[in-house]
């Protein structure tokens, strides 16, 4: 009779004893793996299941390009809290200056935001190349920067003059020239160049380029006097995005 008691309470406890533990896994749901995946990745995969996300780190990594997440705590597949903060480490991207010569300049600062650096100063100067192709950089290939680092570029605005000699327009008209500053000799500052166009007025967008006296070291990323004068880590380099083709993918065919 005992045993049969007994056998009765033990089956009648059974219901509950699965309930609570049905209860305990929902609250506490596995984390994600969210390494290689982006933030705008991780975000639809832990809002379900209630966690939040926090980056409390980052590290260059070439491998990875910025925001791709490299290390997670708690890691995958780990039962905790619904409510509980999933700390990231992310990706700064490589931080290595790629080649940018012969690009459009809205593809070169694709191809620095791409890997964690930035389109600095745009340096316009008359060419035969096409309006807008970059023609030289001013940190040369290569080379490692910090995240979000800018990289100034000298960008062809096309060419003086057009075909036969003629402007555009039609009508004669000077080319453009590079005039020297007035800089100051005693205070110890060298001459500036600015580009000028064919009325005489610095052209929109242009930036001015040191023009220094002397031998260019030798480099073939940086031949060009308006560049090989100026410092590879150019400072104080700003943004310079206020013309369009900086920003806009030309629309395809």
């Amino acid at each position: 009779m005992w045993v049969a008691v007994a056998a009765i309470a033990a089956a009648s406890l059974v219901p509950a004893a699965v309930a609570e533990r049905r209860a305990w896994l929902g609250a506490h749901p596995r984390v994600p793996n969210l390494i290689g995946k982006s933030l705008a990745e991780a975000g639809p995969l832990v809002v379900p299941l209630h966690f939040g996300l926090i980056v409390n780190g980052t590290r260059p990594d070439p491998a990875a390009p910025p925001g791709t997440i490299l290390a997670q705590n708690p890691p995958a597949g780990r039962r905790v809290l619904a409510r509980s903060i999933i700390q990231l480490k992310v990706s700064q991207g490589s931080g290595v200056v790629p080649l940018l010569r012969g690009a459009p300049v809205h593809e070169a600062a694709e191809r620095l935001e791409a890997i964690g650096l930035r389109l600095g100063r745009v340096h316009y100067i008359e060419d035969d190349a096409q309006a807008g192709t970059v023609l030289e950089q001013f940190t040369p290939p290569g080379w490692q920067l910090g995240a979000n680092d800018s990289v100034d570029v000298l960008v062809s605005q096309g060419p003086a003059v057009g075909v036969a000699g003629l402007p555009p327009g039609g009508a004669p008209s000077a080319p453009a020239t590079a005039v020297p500053s007035t800089a100051a000799p005693a205070l110890g500052i060298a001459p500036r160049t600015i580009i000028l166009g064919p009325t005489g007025q610095e052209t929109e967008g242009s930036a001015r380029v040191g023009s220094a006296a002397g031998d260019c070291p030798p480099d073939t990323q940086r031949q060009r006097d308006e560049v090989c004068r100026e410092p590879a880590d150019h400072p104080g380099a700003q943004s310079d995005l206020h013309r369009r083709e900086h920003r806009d993918v030309p629309p395809g065919p």
